[in-house]
């Protein structure tokens, strides 16, 4: 639509999104350049280097955040019991293997 000359208002009022939404798509070089916030970047985590081993031991029966917070200091700083539990909630609540979070379905339409 800009190609045929077509204002970022016009395109706008077409698709019912504001100017400056349809400026941004525009000015994306690549779709995941669109994509914005903390989940969407490959943030690290200090549990990063214990997740085999955590998701070993959970395979094996055990879901004891607790007891794998313990298991895992020995091995080196795996960082508070916070993270270590919201990992093992993550596994307990989850239907299927824990993945980063998901595209909004408003940016996946677009």
């Amino acid at each position: 639509m800009l190609e045929a000359g077509q204002s970022h208002r016009a395109i706008g009022r077409q698709l019912r999104m504001t100017h400056r939404t349809v400026k941004s798509l525009a000015d994306a070089a690549r779709p995941d350049d669109r994509f914005r916030g903390q989940w969407q970047h490959k943030r690290t985590s200090a549990l990063d280097e214990y997740k085999p081993y955590l998701d070993e031991r959970w395979d094996e029966g055990s879901a004891n955040a607790w007891k794998f917070w313990e298991e895992i200091i020995p091995l080196g700083d795996p960082g508070s019991y916070g993270i270590v539990s919201a990992y093992s909630r993550k596994k307990r609540t989850s239907p299927g293997p824990v993945t980063t979070q998901p595209s909004a379905p408003r940016v996946v339409s677009r």
